[in-house]
């Protein structure tokens, strides 16, 4: 039974224990927070009939007495009821692109991000927490380079061509309008999430347009 959390050395957080289910549970990935969507077998998602997606799933039981309380084994609660069982979508459990994108990871384990190119003349970057949750991306700082070098005499990278983000249709999307159509095309993500931290770089490259799963634009 693994503990999740980080050691006290990092954040001083307590460390909890968790049970992880060993198979991939499959879920809708547009509405995996409605109850009893999430299940063991794949197919269609019986809302929206696109293809459920695969996830980390982790379980554990409660009393109906004290639902806050998560028990690590199967049993009885205080009333002699069988304890019930819960399963959910673990943390970093769900990384499958939510709009046709690639998905990455942010070095500081909590956010992540989906690059899209839609269409000719548009980048969009959509934003997650680590339950793959959209998040509000209007304070977030950065730009799309689409040309940068190196400087071997200065040791350092030097950009030349920026393009800035905008707020896009969604509160966890950021646009960028590129200049015609650019197929293929690479384009570097870099972004600041708050004030105080530091900017983070994200490298995407496209061969065709991205085909948007979650709905059409």
């Amino acid at each position: 039974m693994p503990m999740e959390g980080a050691p006290d050395g990092i954040c001083r957080m307590k460390l909890v224990p968790v049970r992880i289910e060993p198979e991939l549970w499959y879920t809708c990935p547009v509405h995996s927070n409605v109850p009893n969507i999430l299940g063991r077998t794949p197919g269609a998602c019986p809302i929206d009939r696109r293809p459920k997606m695969p996830v980390g799933v982790t379980v554990y039981w409660r009393c109906r007495q004290s639902p806050d309380e998560k028990l690590m084994e199967p049993g009885r609660c205080a009333d002699g009821s069988p304890r019930e069982t819960v399963h959910e979508v673990r943390a970093h459990g769900d990384h499958n692109p939510r709009h046709g994108g690639s998905f990455f990871m942010a070095p500081d384990a909590w956010h992540h991000v989906e690059g899209t190119y839609p269409r000719a003349g548009l980048w969009r970057g959509y934003f997650y927490d680590n339950f793959t949750q959209p998040i509000d991306a209007k304070t977030f700082a950065g730009r799309l380079v689409l040309r940068e070098e190196f400087d071997p005499a200065t040791k350092a990278t030097k950009e030349l061509e920026v393009v800035p983000l905008i707020p896009g249709p969604e509160v966890n999307a950021l646009d960028a309008t590129l200049r015609g159509d650019q197929l293929p095309l690479k384009a570097t993500l870099k972004v600041k999430f708050d004030a105080n931290s530091r900017e983070y770089r994200f490298d995407f490259a496209f061969t065709q347009y991205s085909v948007d799963t979650a709905a059409k634009k």
